[in-house]
């Protein structure tokens, strides 16, 4: 895929996380949309989870929130698609611009003295892994997202970076964000979780 096919933005704003939770974080809200992914109680970087989730979140003074945006050409947008050429197409965008942001926030943990990256969902041990596994198997590597945490994505989009998010059956819809997937029956993208990743970090002179 040559990239003129697309265009890509990864577009950031840091808060504190006395703001995050103030505004943007249900993790009620938020657990009962996890329950429709197949992750839901299978992957130990998923809910449910054993932890009060604000408290973890207390753990660090601020989040830098980064949104991936990708364009597609006008001539990917006038297409349709089986399922098996989404999946393709969006391998060779989508997927690959997340892991890029995935791998920079990964490495950017170790500028402070305690930070860790809301990239997940976790897929090192691959699917399933809590019925196949008794305690989490790469702790040092295990991620959490930002939507597992309860943070509500359509209203930081729509706040911090006054995006609407926007779905059009069948063919691409102009702004697409991190980590959606395809609803197998239906030749469409359908927002899932990850659409916003995160650091959360605390600095020396906290």
């Amino acid at each position: 895929m040559k990239n003129k096919e697309y265009t890509v933005k990864r577009l950031v704003k840091t808060i504190t996380t006395h703001e995050l939770l103030k505004k943007y974080v249900n993790y009620e809200q938020t657990e009962e949309y996890c329950k429709a992914c197949p992750k839901y109680e299978t992957n130990y970087s998923c809910p449910p989870f054993q932890f009060n989730t604000n408290e973890y979140l207390k753990n660090y003074d601020y989040i830098e929130l980064t949104v991936t945006q990708i364009t597609f050409s006008e001539k990917l947008r006038q297409k349709s698609y089986t399922p098996t050429d989404m999946e393709e197409l969006l391998d060779k965008t989508f997927f690959y611009e997340e892991k890029k942001t995935q791998k920079e926030l990964f490495n950017r943990e170790k500028e402070y003295i305690s930070a860790e990256s809301l990239i997940g969902p976790c897929n090192n041990c691959g699917l399933n892994c809590k019925n196949n596994f008794n305690t989490c198997q790469h702790p040092n590597l295990r991620r959490y997202s930002t939507e597992s945490m309860g943070m509500k994505i359509d209203k930081i989009l729509t706040d911090l970076f006054n995006i609407k998010m926007e779905f059009l059956e069948e063919r691409i819809p102009e702004y697409t964000f991190e980590n959606q997937k395809i609803n197998n029956n239906k030749t469409k993208l359908i927002k899932t979780m990850n659409s916003v990743m995160g650091l959360l970090y605390t600095t020396e002179n906290d």
